[in-house]
């Protein structure tokens, strides 16, 4: 894996900046890499592709998605390793989200206000959950949070009303304020084994479960 990485880093280090379009996607490229920075179709649900004109698709811009009406769902390939502020905020039609096992980072606001949001799949190298990365997502009922995330940022999941668990894999993280302000009835799930687990975390219970699907 890390010589995989290590390749694409140096093949994106050959290759000239530019922008363009492919399909409904635009795009940037900057020393080979390309960032998608915006959406000109319908919506629906889009299934972004790990490369584009042989190049590797490394990250989502801020607002690249910003306020796509149409948006239904969206599937970010591993070969992403960056989700930008507010990239998806505001799409009030996206429904399910799928995160690549290559993205570490997970921007402010990046999923903020999706009020029709009610499916996320976190992939496993995810360490960062901006600051109001998923305010507002109202339908959202449960999450499972990889083992790999060693920071949740200040609101990142307030007025989430629909939110009853969040599932953490691993240790606890860092937490930021205000993280589960105005969900009433959340509860924090935590694997039996896991440290740094107190009665309470961000403010709302904790309970020990010994594991949940993905």
């Amino acid at each position: 894996m890390g010589a995989r990485l290590i390749g694409m880093a140096v093949f994106c280090l050959l290759v000239t900046a530019g922008v363009g379009r492919a399909d409904d996607l635009l795009y940037t490229t900057n020393n080979g890499c390309i960032t998608v920075t915006g959406c000109m179709g319908d919506g629906g649900a889009v299934n972004i592709t790990n490369r584009i004109n042989g190049l590797p698709v490394t990250s989502i811009g801020r607002m690249a998605f910003h306020r796509c009406p149409g948006l239904s769902g969206v599937t970010i390939p591993s070969s992403v390793t960056n989700i930008g502020e507010l990239a998806f905020g505001y799409c009030f039609s996206l429904a399910s989200a799928t995160i690549g096992n290559g993205v570490t980072s997970i921007g402010p606001h990046a999923f903020e206000a999706c009020y029709n949001l009610a499916n996320v799949t976190m992939g496993t190298s995810v360490t960062i959950i901006g600051a109001q990365a998923f305010q507002g997502c109202t339908s959202l009922p449960g999450v499972t949070i990889p083992k790999s995330v060693t920071d949740v940022g200040d609101e990142a999941f307030r007025r989430c009303t629909s939110l009853s668990g969040i599932y953490f894999e691993g240790n606890a993280p860092r937490v930021g304020w205000d993280v589960f302000t105005d969900d009433p009835s959340v509860t924090v799930y935590f694997l039996p084994g896991t440290t740094g687990w107190g009665t309470s975390f961000g403010g709302r219970p904790t309970e020990p479960k010994a594991g949940r699907a993905r």
